[in-house]
């Protein structure tokens, strides 16, 4: 259901469209800006230590952006890198990433070293962050912190709940390490806060031995905005994504002027019904209408008479010509003139479920939220009781 045209006419651009448009001009393309901020930059002021015991740190060292870590070892200034490396003449080796080194305290004590990053967030840019990204150097492990919150998601190298002196489940190669690795945290917006914040790393060694440890660690949130410019089918787009057939009464064993098409805005969106069209099967236009998010609608073959039977409570949008077959057929529901279109296109069959045809009932679809597509299958409809204008 998608094509492909140049956008807009005559340029080079070639762009996919979800909303087909033969013989009318195509529209430029959206424009998506994103526009990024580094909370905390890789060479942000930072505090480390190795902790010693069970009982040496509290727990809200990874938690509380007030924590007092005055007597922690201070990281100021690019690089930006906390770690050590004892093979300095290494092909590559983390030397050039390290302003904080802490081989002394670390190296044969401690495969865990804590590090705390505060950074301050702006109140209206809060609001409006769509994106949440932590960009990373690490050798071997780590686990990560939003103000306590654990960022599940950006774990690498390690399993369970780490302690004081966990270490890395498995080595991270130094050609590797010394690059950043981006890891889409935008799940954890919520863990940001107005004000001061932290962002707490345990980052974990391989091995008491290891011969080289390093994180460097930078985050960064953006702000992401599609502009569709002046896109003069914006309207249709919400018919085609929110207007559904929900229920045919394609045989009543009556009368056919007791049939009828029930219709659904699926969306949570208001929707213009103006224009949109019955092409086959029945023939109808809808005149300037609007349908809420939610709200049920009927196309009637004869309104007196379905007047007569289901009251004034279901919302009638007109009367159709034609009539639905009592055998089976084809429904064609399209756009608004000049758009071509089809919302929905789908057959039915009577031999679905017999008690829907001549038999009283109605077809209901099951799941208006479904592909389109599967209104042509039995199983996506069930016969039952007529309810037009309800759930």
């Amino acid at each position: 259901d998608i094509s492909q045209g140049r956008a807009p006419d005559g340029s080079s651009n070639y762009d996919f469209f979800d909303l087909p448009t033969p013989g009318v001009a195509n529209t430029s393309p959206p424009i998506v800006t994103t526009e990024t901020t580094v909370l905390a930059p890789e060479a942000a002021t930072k505090r480390a230590i190795i902790p010693t015991s069970p009982t040496h740190i509290p727990a809200a060292w990874n938690s509380d952006p007030e924590f007092n870590d005055a007597n922690w070892l201070s990281c100021v200034g690019a690089p930006g890198g906390v770690g050590y490396e004892t093979h300095p003449t290494d092909t590559t080796n983390y030397v050039s990433l390290i302003t904080l080194d802490v081989e002394a305290q670390m190296d044969g004590v401690n495969e865990t070293c804590y590090i705390r990053i505060p950074f301050t967030v702006d109140g209206e840019d809060l609001a409006e962050f769509t994106d949440l990204t932590l960009k990373i150097r690490y050798d071997d492990g780590f686990v990560a912190y939003i103000n306590g919150t654990l960022l599940e998601t950006a774990t690498r190298n390690f399993s369970g709940t780490p302690a004081w002196d966990s270490g890395a489940d498995d080595s991270h190669d130094d050609p590797e390490a010394v690059n950043f690795e981006v890891i889409d945290i935008s799940e954890y917006l919520g863990a940001l806060r107005a004000g001061e914040n932290v962002l707490a790393i345990q980052g974990l060694n391989y091995g008491l031995t290891s011969s080289d440890f390093l994180i460097s660690a930078e985050l960064e949130a953006s702000i992401t905005t599609v502009d569709y410019g002046e896109d003069p089918f914006v309207d249709d787009r919400d018919v085609l994504a929110g207007l559904r057939i929900t229920e045919l009464m394609y045989h009543d064993p009556a009368s056919g002027n007791y049939d009828y098409i029930e219709l659904k805005n699926i969306s949570d969106t208001a929707i213009k019904l103006d224009g949109v069209r019955f092409l086959d099967g029945v023939l109808f236009e809808f005149p300037a209408m609007q349908l809420a998010a939610g709200e049920y609608i009927v196309v009637v073959s004869d309104e007196t008479a379905f007047r007569t039977r289901y009251g004034y409570g279901p919302r009638v949008a007109g009367t159709y010509t034609g009539g639905l077959d009592g055998g089976g057929e084809d429904i064609i529901m399209a756009l608004a003139w000049p758009l071509e279109a089809a919302i929905m296109r789908f057959g039915y069959k009577d031999t679905w479920y017999p008690s829907t045809d001549g038999g009283g009932q109605s077809l209901h679809i099951v799941d208006p939220t479904a592909h389109p597509a599967t209104w042509d299958d039995a199983v996506s409809w069930r016969a039952s009781a007529p309810s037009p204008g309800m759930p």
